[in-house]
């Protein structure tokens, strides 16, 4: 006698969990999230600082462009994600540090994208489990929308107004971060601010690495940012960043010629609001 196997992925589960590669979400895509409160509440600080407009086109991914004629400002983020419940609505919690970098995107239809570029993001936890929270911020984002995100030594302290961190990958001393913002600050003045919106470029290889199954443009919208009533904690203030060197590591290239402002602030929003703020661009592995 045949056994008939049911075919609807929805009907593997553990314990009501998802089986295979969904279990690391803990809900299939499509289905209702069990949590509606807030997904997520980070406070970020940001330090902008010049770099060149060589090291920005070698860093993003194509087809991302430098924005023709803007001062090429990379900004460092060091965040802190405390109540992260994005994807299965249970509690964790991790702390990263990446980059964004000024870029713009001419669809195939022909319309223009113009925000940043989310660099090669560092995830850890200041408990030093890296499976409490950092792990599947990298899994989900990653796969979901393509964002650069690695699991790696994030060491991040200080107090509310003061902080040091350092990032450490394969044994190398990557960055040092300082920061001191005090002063009152306006959502304006965030690096973010202004900016439509975020670009990433998704990018999933084929089962024996000689091409890809998804290579696509993804956008994110970045309005929120320049909202007064979703951004909080909002000051100014000085950095420094200094870098040490990985060869082939994405930011190798992006020294620091000279610093410019830090900020803080904290910012937040719900499981679909957070889901839903990314959209399709293009497939590029379609005419």
């Amino acid at each position: 006698m045949t056994q008939k196997i049911d075919l609807d992925p929805a009907a593997r589960t553990i314990d009501g969990i998802p089986s295979g590669m969904m279990s690391i979400f803990g809900r299939f895509p499509g289905s209702a999230s069990p949590w509606t409160g807030p997904a997520f509440e980070e406070t970020m600080y940001t330090l902008n600082y010049l770099t060149t407009k060589d090291a920005i086109a070698a860093a993003l991914p194509s087809p991302l462009q430098p924005i023709e004629g803007e001062e090429p400002i990379a900004t460092v983020l060091i965040g802190h994600n405390r109540h992260w419940r994005t994807f299965d609505g249970k509690w964790s919690n991790y702390i990263e540090v990446g980059f964004f970098l000024p870029c713009e995107y001419v669809s195939k239809s022909g319309e223009k994208y113009s925000g940043l570029h989310p660099l090669w993001f560092l995830m850890d936890n200041r408990s030093g489990d890296k499976t409490e929270g950092a792990e599947i911020a990298v899994l989900g984002y990653r796969e979901i929308s393509g964002w650069h995100k690695q699991i790696g030594n994030v060491h991040f302290g200080g107090t509310g107004d003061q902080v040091h961190a350092t990032l450490e990958a394969r044994g190398v001393r990557l960055a040092t971060l300082d920061m001191q913002t005090r002063e009152e600050a306006d959502v304006s003045e965030l690096p973010m601010a202004g900016r439509d919106y975020w670009l990433l470029v998704k990018e999933i290889p084929n089962c024996d690495f000689t091409g890809y199954d998804v290579r696509k443009v993804i956008g994110r919208s970045a309005k929120g940012f320049s909202q007064p009533g979703s951004v909080t904690n909002l000051k100014r203030g000085t950095g420094t960043v200094e870098f040490g060197y990985l060869e082939s590591h994405p930011i190798a290239g992006l020294e620091c010629i000279e610093p410019r402002d830090a900020h803080q602030f904290t910012f937040g929003g719900t499981v679909e609001g957070t889901l839903h703020s990314y959209f399709e661009i293009d497939d590029l592995l379609k005419d």
